[in-house]
């Protein structure tokens, strides 16, 4: 059930997101009459700035609504990892919905790459919220920090290596995170 619970809320905090996400596109458009699609995947604008701070913004908030639904039964970081994988779900659905995907996008980025992100993510959120005395501006920033690199890597075609080798820092961050965590528990 802690599972279910944990995918449903990742799906939730996935779909708060982009709700917010296209209220922010759409205000863009009645202020400015252009369409912010026409510049997003072509560097660093303040639109993907916006959106991956409210994407890990939303992270955290559902992270601790969950963690503290627990009750008595403490959290792990399984849940967290789970939670990711529900965030990751909502952003593959609509991709999905929009465009045929490629042979690229099949191995790559969209598919394999897009839910790699949000699950290393949720996992160091999920971690460090159980640490309890470090700030929420610094467990967003880092998540933000990893989450915007990894898009401006493939925005810039910085190519496979190099993509995935950011993923698996995110990874390595996590276990690290994890194996403190274990030890000062001990």
């Amino acid at each position: 059930m802690r599972f279910i619970k944990s995918l449903v809320f990742g799906l939730l905090a996935a779909s708060g997101a982009l709700c917010i996400e296209l209220i922010l596109s759409n205000a863009y458009y009645v202020v400015s009459s252009k369409d912010i699609a026409v510049d997003y995947f072509i560097g660093m604008t303040i639109f993907l700035l916006i959106v991956v701070l409210v994407e890990e913004i939303s992270k955290y908030i559902l992270l601790v609504k969950l963690y503290s639904a627990l009750g008595s039964q403490p959290p792990k970081i399984s849940m967290a990892l789970v939670f990711g994988a529900g965030f990751s779900l909502v952003e593959i659905l609509f991709f999905l919905s929009q465009t045929f995907p490629s042979h690229d996008d099949l191995l790559g980025f969209r598919l394999l790459g897009t839910p790699l992100l949000h699950i290393a993510t949720a996992g160091i959120i999920g971690t460090l919220l159980l640490k309890k005395n470090i700030p929420a501006i610094k467990i967003i920033g880092l998540a933000f920090a990893l989450h915007l690199a990894y898009n401006l890597s493939v925005i810039y075609g910085l190519g496979y290596v190099a993509i995935y080798s950011e993923l698996a820092f995110s990874f390595l961050l996590l276990a690290a995170f994890n194996r403190k965590s274990i030890r000062t528990k001990v």
